[in-house]
């Protein structure tokens, strides 16, 4: 935004385009920017190092959980086989007696089975305890004495079978065979302890490695949380320095502004909004490389006028200077300072740029209810309306301004929506020689339910400048066209030419024709029974011209509105797409003032001699009806025979044969 002044180029250098050059030099990176990299890294490994850590922790406590379920299952195993063991033998001793002391053959079935079963018991201890050495040669000592107690139970069984009952009872009576038995029963309680402390000591190892992963995992993440805040305080700090000028970024100069605002007592302070004028214009010709480069020299030369003040770079091409301490002139004074440094030529790329800044400058003294940020914003915006390359002071009534132009905004959507807010009036235009009615324009209008009726020229200034002409134009076609096609229906073959106007933004914002010639299908109207107006500026736009040649080749008239005001060219007249043209009020008053008809005559002889006709605009009197007569008008439009009207006051009208006298106005 600010103004290259390329005409001083000399001849030597690159001509100029519009095309984007390849940059020569490659845009370095700053320091600011490799902090940003460091810690955008920083924050990355620290986040993948808690996630590794984390899954690391999750899927060891997962290992040792499964590990201590084996083993305590291997244990409860090993110790019920010890016990079914003991008791296998236990009981095979206890058939061996029963049998001996009996003879019956029913005490030696339970115990061929216990017989059977302490063998397997064995097998199984030996498979379980197959990866522990010290109970592997217990085991084999057991088996060994498992072995002689069977063969001392098998001898003492067939001792009875051939001796008798004595030799039995005599094995019974001398209790042959217990101290194999209790040794027995000694190395299998030797065997369980020894099992149950190994399993004490797996399970005890477990705790003691889940401790260990633990304290590692929460090392670690600490460490990794200490990386995480080292990057954020990098991140933090690289937010605050912009990083293409080194000056404070906007999210530190905005926090500057905040802990300001948040003291009990605020001390003075002043801050100035910079707007480099048209600096696109640069960006487009020399390259964004080159335009970087010359937005860090003109950082360079704000910090060295801004003293202690905070120089900051808050997007593009808008700066800002945030000072404390000096009196409400002092922040003039730098105003004006900035315009100056930054009126000194620049020397970027081998090129001389001429560059302008628009300067706002808010003071706490004066700024009132207003923070600094908004007051300066304001202030520079109005430098940039006035023409830019100044200073402007804050004063409360630009906040005003600007605060009324965004609720307006906002009211103009919802009017949008609403039905009933806009709406629109009715002028006709008269011929003179017999009074006819000949056109009927349309006017918009907007009945706001707070503010009541907003100026015309308010709200569609408005709807033009905010993105909004395109939806705002389509709902009044709508009105229009609806209406018109009532007037039809009601008064077939009376209803004159609807005359619409189009501001040039509608046809910059799409195909504005086609639009209206949908409306009229939709209601089976006929592009003859129109007129396109657009105000004398629209016609110096090819774009809206072309337009306009298309909508008089479907049949619309066209008439060009406030003839003389803007735009104006006789010699441009016989190349537009016309069919009259509308003279602007000030034609009539200054020949009216002066007594100054030639002019006025000599304008409307030249549209006749191009077949075109003339319309008069604002006729309020009877002298000035006599004198656009006088001067050749076809017709008239003003106060003098019609304010805008209501439709209900259309229809009044088109019913009488002469103007009533107590049509319904139109408000506003």
């Amino acid at each position: 935004m600010v103004t290259c002044s390329l005409a001083d180029v000399p001849p030597r250098r690159i001509p100029l385009t519009f095309a984007r050059p390849a940059y020569p030099h490659p845009i370095r990176i700053t320091a600011i920017s490799r902090t940003t990299i460091s810690g955008t890294a920083l924050m990355s490994a620290g986040l993948f190092a808690i996630l590794i850590l984390v899954s690391a922790m999750t899927w060891m406590g997962f290992r040792d959980a499964r590990l201590a379920r084996q083993w305590s299952q291997h244990s409860f195993e090993v110790l019920a086989s010890i016990k079914d063991l003991n008791i296998a033998v236990a009981e095979a001793e206890t058939g061996q007696r029963g049998y001996l002391l009996t003879g019956k053959d029913d005490y030696l079935a339970p115990y061929t089975a216990e017989l059977g079963r302490a063998g397997s018991l064995v097998e199984q201890l030996r498979r379980l305890m197959a990866d522990n050495l010290a109970e592997q040669n217990q085991l084999r000592t057991l088996a060994v004495a498992v072995q002689l107690k069977a063969e001392e139970l098998a001898q003492t069984v067939q001792l009875r079978r051939d001796g008798g009952f004595d030799a039995a009872l005599h094995v019974v009576s001398t209790d042959t065979g217990r101290d194999l038995m209790k040794e027995i029963e000694t190395m299998l309680g030797a065997i369980n302890i020894e099992e149950q402390s190994l399993l004490a000591a797996r399970l005890a190892s477990a705790e003691r490695r889940g401790v260990e992963v633990a304290v590692f995992v929460l090392g670690g993440t600490f460490l990794a949380i200490l990386t995480l805040l080292w990057a954020v305080r990098m991140l933090d700090r690289a937010a605050m320095i912009d990083g293409l000028t080194g000056l404070a970024s906007r999210d530190r100069m905005w926090r500057l502004l905040a802990t300001r605002e948040r003291k009990a007592k605020p001390p003075t302070a002043a801050l100035l909004s910079i707007d480099l004028d048209r600096f696109h214009a640069v960006n487009q010709v020399f390259g964004l490389a080159t335009g970087d480069r010359l937005l860090v020299e003109v950082g360079r030369r704000l910090k060295a006028i801004a003293g202690s003040g905070q120089v900051g770079r808050l997007s593009g091409d808008d700066y800002a200077i945030y000072c404390t301490g000096g009196t409400s002139a002092d922040a003039e004074k730098l105003g004006v300072e900035t315009i100056k440094v930054l009126a000194r030529p620049f020397n970027v790329d081998g090129h001389e740029f001429h560059i302008t800044g628009s300067v706002g400058v808010a003071h706490s003294d004066t700024a009132g209810d207003v923070n600094l940020r908004q007051g300066a914003d304001d202030a520079m915006h109005a430098g940039k309306r006035r023409g830019g390359n100044q200073v402007v002071m804050f004063a409360q009534s630009m906040h005003d301004t600007r605060k009324q132009l965004a609720e307006l905004e906002q009211d103009l959507h919802l009017a949008l929506d609403r039905e009933g807010e806009l709406f629109m009036a009715y002028q006709p235009v008269l011929r003179i020689a017999d009074r006819g009615t000949v056109a009927i324009e349309a006017l918009a209008r907007w009945n706001h339910p707070r503010l009541g009726m907003i100026p015309p020229d308010r709200f569609i200034e408005l709807a033009e400048t905010r993105g909004m002409m395109l939806a705002l134009g389509l709902k009044l076609f709508d009105i229009v066209i609806r209406q018109a096609a009532l007037w039809h229906a009601g008064h077939p073959g009376r209803c004159p030419v609807i005359n619409i106007n189009i501001s040039p933004v509608q046809f910059a914002a799409g195909d504005v024709i086609a639009d209206i010639e949908a409306l009229l299908r939709q209601h089976g109207l006929a592009a003859g029974d129109f007129c396109v107006e657009v105000t004398e500026g629209g016609f110096a736009n090819a774009d809206t011209i072309r337009a306009l040649a298309v909508a008089r080749a479907r049949g619309f008239k066209v008439s060009m509105d406030d003839f003389g005001v803007g735009y104006s060219s006789l010699g441009q007249l016989p190349r537009l797409p016309l069919t009259s043209v509308k003279l602007d009020r000030s034609f009539i008053v200054h020949a009216e003032t002066i007594g100054d008809e030639a002019m006025l005559t000599a304008i409307v002889e030249l549209a006749h001699a191009l077949r075109l006709d003339v319309i008069a605009e604002g006729v309020e009197t009877q002298e000035q009806l006599g004198l656009v007569a006088k001067c050749g008008c076809d017709a008239v439009q003003g106060y003098f025979y019609s304010r805008p009207l209501t439709a209900e006051g259309i229809d009044a009208w088109l019913q009488a044969a002469a103007p009533a006298a107590t049509l319904q106005a139109a408000p506003g």
